[in-house]
């Protein structure tokens, strides 16, 4: 053993600068080899991160386009909801001063603007606001009654300056507070009698009949008044525009509202435009008014924008909802 033991040492002293030469290039073979892996592992790396970015901007940069155009479209909402805005609030101005010749444009102007406000804020139809201050005041809001109601709403202020948290009943006589005293009052009938209009009528007034007919006549009349200033004439009906207006006149002064009566006096080229009106009763919807009226229950949505004042899953009993008679193919009355 110790023989060959001996022969090993002198062979590996003979040869072991080749060994040690031979192990230093397995080792930077080695290493080259471990370094190009490690090389093609970074390059991978480094593609599979430049994917995963370009994904995720990709992603960014399909989220921004939607946004883009969900904001372009809420743009276009907006700006219709405005137009319409400014078309009733015009519609209630004008109104104001084809009858009530004494009220001043100035107020006719900001009365129009706090009804259309206050009656979006606290969810009261306009119309009805609108004919609440109609037969309390004739739109006056410096009116005070024999018994001391005040403003153009008349509210009472012995009962509801505090209630309201008004600083006094002179405050009353302010616009913006005068109607928005009158429509938070008029909200809570409402929300006491389950939206049951009548019902908040006959406790805003304090129990009268004849004042409750009073403002569903108002209700109406405004409703013919604001289908006649709806009605877009073009230049070929040029002609028809002095019996549009006579029209409006006749049936503008009407003390009650009747389908057939309005329906005869409208010229025949505008006939589709004006509007059949049926009161709300308990249990109704519009998809059940469009389809005893129109014989489809889709046509609700067209019956919904000729209602602006009218939240359809939130229909109000008693308020007037107004049929386009370009639909309407049953004129029997919903029972």
């Amino acid at each position: 053993m110790k023989k060959v033991i001996d022969k090993f040492c002198k062979w590996f002293s003979d040869n072991g600068k080749y060994i040690l030469g031979l192990l230093v290039i397995m080792v930077i073979v080695t290493a080259l080899i471990c370094g190009a892996m490690s090389k093609e592992k970074t390059k991978a790396d480094l593609r599979n991160n430049i994917k995963q970015i370009s994904n995720v901007v990709k992603e960014q940069t399909e989220s921004i386009k939607l946004l883009t155009e969900e904001r372009s479209q809420l743009q276009k909402m907006v700006r219709r909801l405005r137009a319409k805005k400014m078309q009733e609030k015009d519609n209630i101005k004008n109104y104001i001063l084809t009858y009530y010749k004494t009220v001043a444009p100035l107020i006719a102007e900001e009365m129009a603007i706090r009804i259309i406000e206050k009656s979006t804020i606290h969810n009261v139809p306009f119309v009805a606001v609108i004919a609440v201050t109609e037969v309390e005041s004739h739109f006056n809001p410096f009116a005070i009654s024999p018994k001391g109601a005040r403003g153009a709403m008349q509210v009472m202020p012995r009962i509801w300056v505090k209630e309201l948290g008004l600083s006094s009943k002179y405050d009353l006589h302010d616009i913006e507070i005068g109607i928005d005293s009158g429509v938070r009052i008029l909200r809570r009938y409402l929300d006491a009698t389950d939206n049951d209009m009548r019902k908040a009528l006959f406790k805003y007034v304090g129990g009268s009949h004849p004042y409750i007919k009073q403002v569903y006549e108002s209700m109406g009349k405004f409703i013919v008044f604001k289908s006649f200033s709806d009605i877009k004439v073009s230049e070929e009906e040029e002609e028809d525009k002095k019996d549009i207006a006579d029209t409006k006149i006749k049936v503008g002064n009407e003390t009650k509202v009747d389908n057939e009566t309005i329906e005869a006096k409208i010229p025949a080229k505008v006939k589709s435009n004006i509007l059949f009106t049926h009161i709300v009763k308990k249990g109704e919807t519009l998809g059940l008014l469009a389809n005893w009226y129109t014989g489809n229950v889709n046509n609700w949505r067209k019956i919904s924008e000729a209602n602006p004042n009218i939240i359809p899953k939130q229909m109000q009993i008693g308020v007037p909802v107004i049929i386009p008679t370009n639909l309407l193919k049953n004129t029997t009355p919903l029972r």
